[in-house]
């Protein structure tokens, strides 16, 4: 197979090839984007879920040996989304925790008179 295709077949072994380089590293990318917490403490698993139509996409044109990358990048998106919702659950638990504290200290009997 040369670099430039000549039959129509070697033009859609290659279109299919491309989609799915292009699938992978959309998925790399969205799924960096939804495990990262960026500025704050919460994570965004929508953007797990995103990586995962791209590994769905990226096993509708892989090759039949490639079919097995696009599954293992189902799951891992899957289970990161996973992780992602329950991380944000943790984290949401200690700031509701440490604003009652804080709203604790902070509301005196004094206070609430004036």
């Amino acid at each position: 197979m040369s670099f430039i295709p000549h039959s129509r077949v070697e033009w859609i072994q290659q279109a299919k090839l491309a989609v799915f380089v292009l699938a992978l590293f959309g998925y790399i990318h969205f799924l960096m984007e939804g495990l990262s917490t960026g500025m704050g403490v919460y994570r965004n698993p929508t953007y797990c879920w995103v990586a995962a139509a791209f590994a769905i996409l990226a096993f509708v044109f892989a090759s039949r040996s490639q079919r097995w990358i696009a599954i293992a990048a189902l799951v891992v998106a899957i289970l990161s989304s996973l992780y992602g919702y329950h991380a944000n659950a943790t984290w949401r638990e200690r700031l509701e925790r440490a604003q009652t504290r804080e709203s604790a200290y902070t509301h005196t009997p004094e206070e609430s008179v004036l």
